[in-house]
């Protein structure tokens, strides 16, 4: 494992990490092409206790019900080593081929398959639809090394434009996904999300969650409140007693999409 891009991480997942990494090596074997961390961890905007970890695992072969049962074991393994981090390991395990077919942007290549564990997921295969190379971008861009070779080798160079209706797919669900949100840190996620995606979709850039509500916050006075509220509530120990915002936070998301839509 790479050291020096995981020096502020915390002992405790540097730990978790390793475990997992170990165990994926020994339950899938030649199965396994390469582990990477992405995302909030290892673009440091990662706040332990509430941030999941977020991994990509790239395979050999396409994931099927047989490497489930494999993957099963490897995930209670984690669980039963790390309780406190239960359902808070989210992976996707992708073929090499299913990257290499969606990335060239082939509208009618067969899409595969994934398989994926997320919070409040159990681990299931599903399509791997043209948004997940919005995921494969930011690994490919921010991605840690956990083993395999460096990740701009098995994940190719991906088209702005691809990626751009990637982050569209999102933002058009988001307005239906928000309203089965009911507590105050799913609609601070939320929240925070649209603020990355339209600073993304403005400027071209990736930034972290926390600096994409201070960007927002500036250019839309209109919503500064809520953005800042999430920002604060997400960053700064937010507890989920607090009263619900479900009426303006749809609000925010309603008309944050239906602005980058045009």
């Amino acid at each position: 494992m790479e050291s020096s891009p995981l020096r502020s991480i915390p002992g405790e997942v540097q730990t978790l990490l390793e475990t997992t990494v170990e165990l994926l090596d020994e339950g899938l074997g030649p199965a396994l092409a390469g582990v990477y961390l992405h995302r909030r961890l290892a673009a440091g905007d990662f706040c332990l206790g509430r941030s999941d970890v977020d991994l990509l695992a790239v395979l050999t072969q396409q994931p099927d019900e047989e490497l489930l049962v494999r993957l099963r074991v490897v995930h209670d393994q984690v669980d039963a080593r790390f309780p406190m981090w239960r359902g808070r390991v989210e992976v996707e395990y992708v073929a090499l081929d299913t990257v290499r077919r969606l990335t060239t942007g082939d509208a009618l290549a067969e899409p595969g398959v994934i398989a994926r564990v997320s919070p409040g997921e159990h681990l299931h295969l599903l399509a791997a639809t043209p948004h997940r190379v919005l995921g494969w971008s930011l690994a490919r861009r921010h991605g840690v090394t956990l083993t395999g070779p460096p990740v701009q080798t098995l994940i190719p160079a991906i088209d702005d434009e691809l990626v751009r209706d990637a982050l569209l797919h999102h933002v058009r669900d988001w307005p239906t996904w928000v309203r089965d949100t009911t507590t105050p840190g799913g609609q601070a996620y939320a929240v925070l999300s649209m603020c990355r995606a339209a600073v993304a979709l403005e400027t071209g850039e990736q930034v972290s969650k926390k600096a994409a509500a201070t960007i927002v916050a500036d250019a839309v006075p209109a919503h500064r409140d809520v953005v800042l509220w999430a920002r604060d509530w997400w960053y700064d120990g937010g507890n989920e007693d607090q009263p619900s915002e479900a009426a303006t936070i749809r609000r925010f998301v309603d008309e944050t999409s239906a602005r980058l839509l045009q």
